[in-house]
């Protein structure tokens, strides 16, 4: 798993803002299928948001941390119940990649 600068996240945030919740994590857990389906999002886009269960912060910081691990993904961001996801597409053309500085 790798990690990214403060400056790489905080333009990621940025660009999260304007994304809808696309998969919702419910009382299960992150299940197989979840993970698959927040796995072929990344595919397509490299910033998926998520919708964990209502709950304890810690919980939902576990949640999101178990699915960003399940995905080989980076959890960028994790505010209320809503967890923003990111991982480099190698499949996109360049225009549909997220420039990240350095």
């Amino acid at each position: 798993m790798w990690t990214l600068t403060a400056r790489q996240r905080r333009l990621l945030r940025s660009a999260g803002q304007k994304l809808q919740v696309t998969c919702i994590v419910g009382k299960a857990g992150v299940t197989d299928a979840v993970a698959q389906s927040v796995s072929a999002q990344l595919a397509k886009r490299e910033l998926v948001k998520v919708r964990m269960p209502a709950g304890p912060a810690d919980l939902k910081k576990r949640l999101a941390n178990q699915l960003a691990s399940a995905t080989d993904a980076v959890c960028v961001a994790l505010l209320g119940r809503t967890a923003l996801l990111y991982r480099l597409g190698d499949t996109l053309e360049a225009k549909e990649k997220k420039a990240l500085p350095a």
